[in-house]
């Protein structure tokens, strides 16, 4: 949790007003003096005024959490237009009542307003805190504009106990050549030698790799400007997901795959929790552990996907366990129908 200080110089300063995002607002309202006026103005959002005077140093500074060994956290990514769904694990997580939610991307489909409403709206009802990452779909047109009013910075980290949790901006990852900027990467190496010591979890949307076999070469940029050209609405929608589902999901850049994944290393970072896949894998490469799940709601067309969430507890010995939901039959056919049927629902939602 970072504390929080302010120093003024020369004139005096009335009514300086602190937001704080990212955070778990009924935590700090009580951590901090109540002359502030703490309140809650979103999910995960603390306003307050301080009234400082020139020269006058004041601190905020929340005590950490003693004891995290039986804190669970929740991982999920890829609601985005799966409305039903996402509510029913919205449900499912009130009920478990754990420390955070870690939300790894493509909360929305298209980037657009009215679909960052749905989704305000939606989480709102979440009990605990809500820490989310961008994801190649909420980035589309104006969304990351729209996401940072919302939820602030593209990147950042914070610790809980004896955990270290660092959530990067790979948004670009799909249709760009460099997934992660060189500015985010400088601050990625500082972040990760300070927090050296903890168990460190990074948190992402796009995988550096693919891990399924028999995909194709990303070439979704070219695909794309053709649906836009020539495609009609439905097809738009779809976006060809027969091809797209087999198209590498990776970064494209295969030595920036090799830089972030030696990274990993190199930090002895516990767990990469990443999404874009909606399926779920398991796999250690160099010592590092990555986990892909993006089951929370967006069509699946994945061989062997279905949709789910993951419990994880913050103490010393990593556990994971599976929540596994409804999912259409895991046949092409169906799948197809599903996701027709997903994308009337959602229309019908967002307009």
């Amino acid at each position: 949790m970072p504390s929080v200080e302010i120093k003024t110089v020369n004139s005096p300063v009335q009514n300086i007003s602190i937001t704080l995002e990212n955070i778990n607002p009924e935590f700090y309202a009580s951590s901090i003096d109540s002359s502030f006026n703490p309140s809650r103005t979103s999910v995960n959002t603390l306003e307050f005024v301080l009234n400082v005077d020139a020269g006058e140093t004041k601190q905020i500074n929340p005590s950490q959490p003693n004891d995290t060994e039986d804190d669970n956290y929740v991982i999920l990514g890829d609601s985005r237009d799966g409305y039903e769904t996402f509510d029913e694990i919205i449900a499912q997580v009130n009920a478990l009542n754990p420390a955070f939610v870690i939300d790894n991307g493509d909360l929305v489909f298209s980037g657009k307003p009215n679909q960052y409403r749905i989704f305000e709206q939606m989480v709102s009802g979440i009990s605990t805190t809500l820490c989310t990452t961008l994801g190649n779909h909420d980035i589309r047109g104006d969304g990351r504009e729209t996401y940072i009013k919302l939820y602030g910075p593209e990147y950042y980290s914070f610790d809980f106990g004896d955990n270290h949790f660092v959530f990067l901006d790979s948004s670009r990852g799909y249709a760009k050549i460099q997934a992660i900027s060189d500015e985010q990467y400088t601050w990625l190496e500082r972040d990760l030698q300070k927090a050296q010591g903890k168990r460190i979890y990074v948190i992402s949307h796009v995988p550096p790799t693919d891990p399924r076999s028999g995909i194709k070469p990303n070439e979704i940029e070219a695909y794309t400007d053709v649906v836009k050209q020539e495609g009609g609405f439905v097809e738009q929608k779809l976006e060809a997901y027969s091809e797209d589902e087999t198209i590498d999901h990776g970064f494209r850049d295969k030595q920036e795959a090799q830089k972030f994944e030696n990274l990993m290393s190199q930090y002895k970072v516990t767990t990469v929790y990443v999404s874009h896949i909606h399926s779920y894998f398991d796999y250690t490469k160099d010592g590092v552990r990555y986990i892909i799940s993006g089951g929370a709601g967006a069509e699946l067309l994945t061989q062997n996907s279905y949709y789910h969430y993951l419990i994880a507890k913050a103490g010393k010995t990593d556990t994971l366990t599976m929540v596994q939901l409804p999912s259409p039959a895991n046949l092409l056919l169906q799948r197809y129908a599903a996701t027709v049927t997903l994308f009337a629902q959602a229309m019908n939602i967002e307009n």
